[in-house]
């Protein structure tokens, strides 16, 4: 089964990067896997293939380490690409990676590397992945990801709890699945 550790996000802000992934989309015709809106969220740790019955685990490992952290605020506020606003490959909209956002992973990630998951290093920015692209880089999409990205209103989430969600490849796409919350409750 393949899973990963995420945060899921209101859907008044699913809805605010759909519209931004369409101006997006609209001005492009480099070839791209644009992410469905239900299948926006924020990473926190990719886990890959793991056997269903560790799952249990998982729930009592990440119990234990997310039990300790309270609640805290992202702010979303651009819009950018990796590798590069110039190179993009994966277009997404997110931040700068908060204090509490870099301890929830540095816990979650200690708390199961015991399991055999490798270490998650810490992160520079939190981000919602938009869409992956293929080919060479288009000026246009370019200059619509500066435009998008300065006049972008920032929008502030407040993380209650962490998801394991399970990831289904199928031929229209990944299907995801909740297995189960976690709250933060420090």
């Amino acid at each position: 089964m393949r899973s990963f550790v995420c945060i899921t996000l209101p859907q008044e802000l699913r809805v605010r990067m759909e519209k931004t992934a369409g101006g997006l989309r609209r001005s492009t015709t480099v070839r791209a896997s644009w992410v469905p809106v239900d299948n926006f969220h924020i990473t926190v740790q990719f886990l890959g293939e793991i056997d269903p019955m560790l799952t249990v685990e998982l729930q009592r490992r990440l119990n234990e380490r997310i039990g300790r952290h309270a609640p805290f605020d992202l702010m979303l506020d651009r819009i950018s690409a990796f590798p590069s606003v110039d190179r993009p490959r994966v277009l997404w909209g997110g931040g700068s990676a908060t204090g509490a956002f870099t301890d929830l992973v540095r816990s979650i990630s200690d708390g199961i590397a015991p399991l055999g998951f490798a270490r998650e290093r810490k992160p520079d920015v939190f981000h919602i992945t938009l869409a992956r692209l293929r080919g060479a880089a288009d000026p246009r999409l370019v200059e619509t990801i500066r435009e998008i990205d300065a006049r972008m209103e920032s929008v502030s989430i407040t993380v209650t709890s962490v998801t394991l969600m399970e990831s289904r490849l199928t031929s229209r796409g990944a299907r995801y699945s909740r297995l189960f919350d976690v709250p933060l409750r420090g």
